[in-house]
């Protein structure tokens, strides 16, 4: 945004000599100043000349002059024939440097030109190139224009980010009003002040609907339309506004100064006039000023004569209803419009328009009518000093609105860190323009209208502007001291760090992240149920529901990557949820897990190796957890294969199962090669994990060599290879440290209903070194056991 400070000027006596200070004021206190720059300096070089004499050669187009800045006289040709002697002109003087040209004394047709006469677009105010610019018969001649003009000043540009919470600042008077209570100086003038003696009949009439906060219709004849005066266009051009009428130009000066956007309509163009703000219907179509046609809709809100759009609402005024040159009379809207209905309507139109910007920041309803009259002085001035303005008519739903925030000033310095007064406090917020009532170290603060919206809401917002007025580089620095303790452990997030841990650095799976979604399929994969827990919006049938297992969503993935490697290992931390009684469904954890290897060959002997492997990695797992006293079961699952699945168990809580997937179940998800899957309970090993914490699992290093034996027994196919290892384990044999299954084998040669299995012995002792007849000794001890329970030495 741009300001004009001689248009501050207006408002406040503000003096040039301390710009600096002033704009360490605005850095500090109001806003982010992007720069302050001398507006167009050339300025300086073109003068006001008194023609003496005018000679016309119309043989040649041109008027040859002979002027005079009151010491000197030049010598000028002119192409523009119309001056005449006797006007006041403005003259660029040899070595002046316009935007387009820089002014040398030259040679025009066989004449020398001491300058030339110049135009107001040449000087950047209009776009009128056509004619030499007329200044006013009492100018002193000699003055360079930007003094006569009013066009030496500078540009403060400010970022527009900055005082997008701050709609009273989008204005040369709201930010004079600003500068003023930060720089302790008073208002000289205020424009929401002007009066204006209106008609009492009018033949507008405003329907009153929620549509807008307020709304108002001033009815306007006997205009004319001129061009604008130079102060008027000036000012104007110094903001980056274009000139247009002294009618247009009126309403997008009196936005710049008070920064309440207004809208003139044709009057004539209306017929009988019944105003509403509505919003768009389907199909409607409105013309816009840009003569782009837009297509309405119930997004879109708009200004309706009787059941016609004539304007898109605070966005852009319709081309049927726009001022034209031959404009008589005029209806003024000044209305206030909801700050969201306006966004709304700029994403749907695209149009940020100036006004739409300072709409969207949330003004406010009270001055829609102080603007009318400013905005009838303004065109009084203008040009039209004969209109006839009758009786304003509308409505202001806001017009009792009162905020009051209560705070006391302990809290407001507690907020600052530091104590000020209760007379510096008081002080700072009334030249804000704040009321206040104070009892004790009460303080009840009654918020101006013009910042009571969307600004200042919150006895925080109190403690702001206290703090940016006083100055928040006087408030000393002061290190914080507090007891800094460390976090409390999370034992879950303890246990999750190590699972990952293990599986990634010790057993060299890859980690996978899956989606919680699943299809009704993927929701009948552990249990066929009913019970599953939908997704309430829309989604598309392989995401309809959240899931219930871990393996749907890990034989996926699985598919999308067998073909580009021979093994796979991959693990996902996951979450499942479940209906239960209570409102919402129940999250349970897991740590799933699937392994394929590269073996095509299905032999019985060759997976049961595979799936081995697979549960010694579980049973290591968890002895690094220091859980070791475990025990196995098998457990017939359907989505298991038959016979090939085991659970682990502590504590009467399932810790893990795993076998291999069924190959119906691997087959509804493409995959073709057997599969080892399986899952781990992460609550239940939570627990069990919690409660080992305090135990210690030593064992003194024993100084003699260990031992091994290996023992092969025949079985029953369908008997479990964990039967004999509890039996030795309950025998208490001294020696025996550890035993596992080695390896298990099946083969006509032994009987299509029996395995073989062989179980590694790991022997220790802390006495002597192991002989040849204590091995032997051992031996016989486990073959007795073996016999008494029905198994068979191969």
């Amino acid at each position: 945004m741009k300001l004009s400070l001689d248009w501050l000027g207006d408002f406040i006596n503000i003096d040039v000599s301390q710009i600096s200070k002033i704009e360490e004021i605005i850095g500090l206190s109001i806003c982010e100043l992007d720069e302050i720059e001398d507006y167009k300096p050339f300025l300086k070089t073109v003068i006001t000349v008194l023609i003496l004499e005018s000679v016309k050669k119309p043989e040649l187009g041109i008027t040859l002059c002979r002027v005079t800045d009151g010491k000197n006289e030049f010598q000028v040709v002119s192409g523009d024939n119309t001056v005449q002697k006797g006007e006041k002109v403005a003259l660029a003087l040899p070595g002046s440097s316009l935007p387009e040209k820089t002014i040398k004394q030259t040679e025009i047709k066989g004449i020398m030109s001491a300058g030339m006469f110049v135009s107001e677009k040449e000087i950047g105010i209009s776009e009128n190139h056509f004619e030499v610019l007329r200044l006013p018969t009492n100018a002193t001649i000699g003055e360079s224009i930007s003094t006569l003009l009013g066009l030496n000043d500078k540009i403060l540009t400010i970022d527009n980010k900055s005082i997008t919470h701050r709609p009273d600042l989008w204005s040369h008077f709201g930010f004079a009003r600003e500068l003023a209570s930060q720089l302790s100086i008073p208002i000289r003038f205020n424009p929401f002040e002007t009066d204006f003696e209106f008609q009492k009949d009018t033949n507008v009439e405003v329907i009153r609907n929620q549509n807008a906060h307020s709304y108002f219709a001033c009815e306007i004849d006997n205009v004319t339309i001129l061009p604008s005066i130079i102060k008027m266009k000036s000012r104007l051009e110094k903001c980056g506004v274009r000139s247009i009428n002294n009618i247009v130009d009126v309403s997008n000066y009196s936005m710049l100064e008070l920064g309440q956007p207004t809208h003139f309509f044709d009057k004539d163009t209306l017929e009988k006039i019944k105003i509403s703000v509505d919003f768009g219907k389907t199909g409607e179509k409105i013309q816009l000023l840009d003569d782009t046609t837009f297509e309405l809709s119930p997004d879109v809100l708009i200004i309706r004569n009787l059941e016609e759009p004539v304007a898109i609402a605070g966005v852009m005024g319709g081309s049927s209803t726009a001022v034209s040159d031959q404009t008589k009379n005029l209806i003024l809207e000044s209305a206030i419009f909801k700050r969201e209905d306006i966004r709304k309507s700029i994403r749907k139109t695209g149009i940020r328009s100036e006004a739409s910007i300072r709409y969207e920041k949330g003004l406010e309803a009270s001055t829609a009518i102080p603007v009318i009259k400013r905005v009838l002085n303004l065109l009084v001035s203008n040009g039209c000093q004969n209109l006839i303005a009758k009786k304003v008519t509308g409505y202001n739903h806001n017009e009792n609105k009162k905020v009051v925030i209560p705070t006391t000033f302990s809290f407001i310095n507690k907020k600052l860190g530091k104590k000020y007064g209760k007379s510096n406090i008081q002080n700072v917020l009334e030249r804000l323009g704040f009321t206040l009532k104070v009892e004790g170290d009460d303080l009840h603060v009654t918020v101006p209208n013009y910042r009571h919206n969307y600004d200042v809401t919150v006895p925080e917002d109190i403690v702001e502007e206290v703090g940016r007025s006083i100055g928040f580089g006087t408030i000393p620095f002061i290190p914080l001291v507090s007891e800094v303790n460390p976090a409390p452990l999370s034992k879950a997030r303890e246990l999750e760090r190590k699972l990952k841990h293990f599986f990634t650095d010790t057993l060299f799976f890859n980690e996978v992240y899956n989606y919680s979604f699943a299809s009704y399929i993927d929701t009948q994969f552990e249990e066929k149920t009913d019970q599953i827990v939908s997704i309430s919006n829309t989604m598309p049938e392989e995401y309809k529901y959240l899931r219930n297992s871990v393996y749907p969503s890990l034989l996926k993935n699985i598919y999308t990557n067998i073909d580009r490697f021979e093994t796979i290992k991959i693990f996902e931390y996951a979450r499942t949820y479940h209906k239960n009684t209570s409102e919402l469904p129940e999250e349970k954890r897991w740590f799933g897990f699937a392994i394929v290897n590269p073996k095509k060959t299905q032999e019985q002997n060759i997976l049961e190796d595979d799936f081995i492997i697979a549960r010694t990695y579980m049973e290591n797992l968890l002895k690094n957890l220091n859980i070791h006293t475990f025990k196995l079961q098998n457990e017939t699952k359907e989505y298991f294969h038959p016979k090939c699945s085991v659970e682990i168990i502590e504590n009467d809580k399932i810790l893990v199962e795993l076998g291999y997937a069924h190959p119906k179940y691997a087959d509804n998800y493409g995959v073709k090669k057997r599969v080892i899957q399986g899952k781990i309970n992460f609550f239940n090993l939570l627990e069990i994990y919690e409660l080992n914490q305090q135990k210690f699992n030593f064992k003194i290093p024993s100084q003699f060599p260990q031992d091994r034996i290996d023992i092969s027994l025949l079985m029953d196919k369908n008997k479990g290879t964990e039967e004999f290892v509890q039996i030795i384990k309950q025998a208490q044999i001294p020696e025996i440290n550890d035993m596992i299954v080695s390896s298990i084998y099946q083969d006509k040669s032994i009987g299509e209903s029996n395995k073989s299995v062989t179980y590694r012995i790991e022997l220790l002792t802390y006495n002597q070194t192991f002989s040849s007849e204590k091995i032997q000794e051992i031996v016989d001890t486990t073959l007795q056991l073996a016999k008494e329970n029905g198994f068979h030495l191969r």
